[in-house]
């Protein structure tokens, strides 16, 4: 009888500088054009070490009466421990610049066309890294892994190009009813772990692919935003048809060591629903009350796809992380002064019935990935409390999050929530 003993230490860097640039031009009557440049770069690495010790705790024998287990007074260490660093990530960034700009044109006094146009110019950069190796993760896949999916251990250099854009239509701007109509295109780029990620994960492994394509959308929505005497608001409808949906955690192999997943463009999803939003400020001798109400009704059906494991058609089948319902409501007062002031705020979800078979089936489900499945409330109190006046500010922010301890998982998180955790703010600021 052996026991494996590994102690891990993690450190992951990640670094994002980046650069927003905007400047608003009126180039002619009736035009508001809004233009810009953005610039930012993802750059990510990892260290990682485990120091991993064998130790015989005991022997299972042939006795007179079958087989006997003789457990040894301490654990028996066989030979010294293995130090090794692996890498899950190799050196790599990601790199985007981008140009863009927006026109509204004023075409009625109380018509606007909006229209904008955007170009991304991505560069994906690896490195060769010590202790990287994406061969053993790989190796006996059955079926076996396309090597053209998988990054050069020396390094390589990924570029792609996108043009996005959007137009709409909004009447009646400033109006105590504005309602609006817009189509546009969106691009999601893969990070750096869709791409790159190679080794063990909760259940098997996964293996990078860099050549997973962007999600690409068709974004319609229309609505109206509403100013009322007491209340300020809105309610939106929306279809967004969404093609090359990525997921990373989908089983597409087997290995000797359990199954692997790799990021795959694996279904067109189309998402619909409903947003709703209020606030109304009251006015009190004491200060300002706030209620503020958001709610959304939303709704995800794989339109086209197939599992990559069997090839079973998901035609029709519900998309995966979508929350049918979110409400949001938050009370927030303010001293008459804007010397401090105090909030309350819950966050609410329904359960998810419309479950995806990808995480039904899926070799890789955990405890967690039915965690995701549950509603759940959380409900934080927060204070703040202004310590200068004048043009030099300097503020004070105390809050309890998660009031309740409610043990939840949130979609598209790794784990499950942290519990009621206590935090305060400084904030400075010159006007």
């Amino acid at each position: 009888v052996f026991r494996l003993d590994v102690l891990s230490e993690t450190e992951q860097r990640v670094w994002t500088p980046g650069v927003d640039l905007q400047a608003v031009i009126v180039p002619a009557t009736n035009h508001l054009l809004t233009t810009g440049f953005t610039f930012y770069r993802d750059r990510s690495s990892d260290v990682r070490t485990t120091l991993t010790t064998t130790s015989q705790l005991g022997q299972v024998a042939l006795g007179p009466r079958g087989p006997a287990a003789t457990v040894f007074p301490r654990p028996v260490q066989l030979g010294p421990p293995v130090f090794a660093r692996p890498v899950r990530v190799p050196d790599a960034s990601l790199q985007d610049v981008a140009v863009f700009a927006q026109d509204e044109w004023r075409l009625r006094p109380s018509l606007s066309l909006v229209a904008g146009l955007r170009a991304d110019f991505y560069d994906v950069t690896t490195k060769a890294t010590p202790g990287y190796d994406v061969s053993a993760v790989v190796a006996g896949a059955s079926p076996a892994i396309d090597p053209a999916t998988l990054p050069d251990p020396a390094g390589m250099n990924i570029g792609r190009r996108a043009v996005t854009g959007d137009v709409g239509l909004v009447g009646n701007t400033g109006g105590r009813v504005s309602p609006f109509i817009r189509y546009g295109r969106s691009y999601r780029h893969p990070n750096l772990e869709e791409l790159l990620f190679a080794g063990p994960a909760t259940a098997g492994s996964i293996a990078p692919n860099i050549q997973v394509r962007p999600e690409t959308g068709h974004n319609f929505d229309v609505g109206a935003r509403f100013t009322l005497p007491r209340v300020t608001g809105g309610a939106y409808v929306f279809v967004n048809q969404y093609a090359d949906f990525v997921a990373q955690d989908l089983v597409v192999a087997n290995t000797p060591g359990g199954p692997l997943a790799q990021a795959t463009n694996y279904a067109d999803v189309r998402i619909s629903g409903i947003e709703l939003s209020a606030d109304a400020p009251l006015a009190l001798r004491p200060g300002v009350l706030t209620l503020s109400a958001s709610g959304a009704f939303t709704r995800g059906t794989i339109t086209t796809g197939i599992n990559p494991l069997d090839g079973s058609p998901l035609d029709g089948a519900p998309a995966d992380n979508i929350t049918p319902v979110k409400v949001l409501v938050n009370a927030r007062f303010t001293e008459a002064g804007g010397r401090w002031w105090l909030e309350y705020g819950a966050r609410m979800q329904t359960d998810v019935t419309r479950v995806t078979p990808t995480v039904l089936d899926s070799p890789f489900k955990i405890a967690q990935d039915l965690l995701a499945l549950d509603g759940f409330v959380v409900q934080r109190l927060g204070g703040g409390l202004m310590l200068t006046r004048g043009q030099e500010r300097l503020s004070l922010t105390l809050a309890v999050e998660n009031l309740g301890d409610t043990y939840y998982r949130e979609h598209f998180q790794f784990a499950p929530s942290r519990g009621r955790s206590f935090t305060v703010g400084l904030s400075v600021g010159a006007f």
